[in-house]
């Protein structure tokens, strides 16, 4: 296989992340997705089960001050200027972190549960979100199944629906 350009020939490209069978990428303050939208996972406010997307489309919301992305497996979290953190797609363990009943997939971003604007970062893994603090805390959502997600026990562990403080409660990441 040869490497080939993403589709619209946009050279100001500034940040990409790939997903289980979706990738993000940011230009211009702007977010735009494509691949598997089955779960929402591109973010363009389409509707349930949506078809592919075979181009790079705009994430619903009209915001253009987003800072980065980061793609899970089937879930998208971006932090924007403001230092809120939104994210869209599937929801089966929480990784969507708006506090609401897991297994809701979200097609256009919402906003992570508390509405802080001292996120410094994102970061997603398969059904699990983190995001860092400008203070150094470190906070996961979603699956924690097998501790991914730093809740610091089995009795604390699974799913989480909106941002928890990982164990230790370190400042230094």
């Amino acid at each position: 296989d040869v490497p080939t350009q993403v589709a619209g020939n946009h050279a100001d490209w500034t940040m990409v992340s790939t997903g289980g069978d979706h990738a993000c990428g940011l230009r211009q303050g702007k977010v735009c997705c494509w691949g598997n939208d089955l779960d929402g996972q591109v973010g363009d406010g389409g509707a349930p089960g949506g078809p592919d997307r075979y181009a790079p489309v705009l994430i619903a919301g009209g915001f253009r001050d987003w800072t980065s992305v980061a793609a899970g497996l089937t879930h998208t979290c971006a932090r924007r200027a403001t230092g809120r953190i939104y994210c869209f797609g599937s929801d089966i363990h929480g990784g969507i972190g708006d506090g609401g009943a897991s297994n809701v997939n979200r097609y256009a971003p919402v906003e992570v549960k508390g509405h802080r604007t001292d996120w410094a970062a994102v970061f997603t893994g398969g059904y699990v979100s983190c995001a860092r603090r400008n203070s150094g805390q470190l906070f996961c959502w979603g699956d924690d199944a097998y501790g991914q997600g730093g809740a610091g026990s089995i009795a604390a562990a699974f799913q989480r629906a909106a941002p928890s403080q990982v164990a230790g409660g370190a400042t230094d990441w």
